[in-house]
């Protein structure tokens, strides 16, 4: 069953920075991992008001909130291709959690207190700079290495017609050659998720795969995939893996961005 595209429920993520797991391997005996994401765009002319806004205040707010929650991580990228008014988003905001969020809001009274900053004004410069299109909740489903401010990211969505069936190929197939173009410099880390919310046939995609790379010189050097997967996988067919890998997912859209702030526990 195919789904149409649908904009509202659309994210570049993050990060979207998803994209700021301190590590999404994880023993099978612990707490899963939870990110959360929202997509902004700069109010006219205010893309640089809203750039200092998440990488100065939104830090210190992240940082008191961590501490009084099960949240590990809060991340902010930019948008590098596509940019401009059809651009949908022009920042993305992650938090991840250790288990399910308890809470979903960015801030609190006390993190506000402890941060010592004002919420009338805090609020007010927030919202003369940005308007949330759009948010979603994702679940780590595997991953290696860590991001770090500065660093660039390809991020591709993907409509899943069997989460079970694309976990399975990623972890086991796609998981191993990565780490192994890792080895030779072609990336920095790599992670996947699956959405949690929202769902249903009115979204536009329900997985994403994420590349970090150190820069975007990375982007014209060799990709490695055909040595990597020799010699990770050298019994297996590659055109049996890449018809298995189209009949379970789609490539929605693929964008790049970069991260701009960080903070972890």
């Amino acid at each position: 069953m195919k789904y149409r595209i649908s904009t509202a429920a659309g994210l570049i993520l993050t990060l979207l920075a998803a994209f700021f797991v301190p590590s999404p391997v994880r023993a099978a005996d612990e707490e899963p991992i939870f990110m959360y994401s929202v997509c902004y765009k700069a109010q006219a002319g205010k893309r640089a008001e809203l750039q200092e806004f998440l990488t100065e205040t939104a830090p210190k707010l992240a940082k008191a909130r961590i501490a009084e929650s099960n949240q590990i991580s809060w991340g902010a990228s930019a948008s590098v291709v596509p940019i401009g008014e059809n651009a949908e988003c022009d920042f993305i905001t992650s938090r991840t959690y250790r288990g399910a969020p308890t809470d979903l809001a960015l801030t609190s009274a006390s993190a506000r207190a402890k941060a010592g900053l004002d919420e009338e004004k805090t609020s007010a410069q927030f919202q003369s700079s940005a308007r949330i299109i759009s948010s979603a909740l994702w679940r780590v489903v595997d991953g290696f290495g860590e991001m770090n401010v500065g660093d660039y990211f390809t991020v591709d969505r993907m409509d899943a017609t069997s989460l079970a069936d694309w976990t399975e190929i990623e972890s086991r197939i796609f998981k191993p050659v990565q780490e192994e173009r890792a080895k030779s410099g072609h990336i920095k880390a790599w992670y996947a998720y699956r959405a949690v919310a929202p769902t249903g046939a009115d979204r536009a995609y329900n997985a994403v795969t994420i590349n970090v790379l150190e820069g975007l010189d990375q982007l014209g050097a060799p990709a490695g995939y055909d040595k990597a997967f020799q010699k990770v996988h050298p019994d297996v067919r590659v055109d049996w893996v890449m018809e298995k890998t189209q009949n379970t997912r789609t490539i929605v859209q693929s964008t790049i961005s970069r991260s701009i702030a960080l903070v972890r526990e």
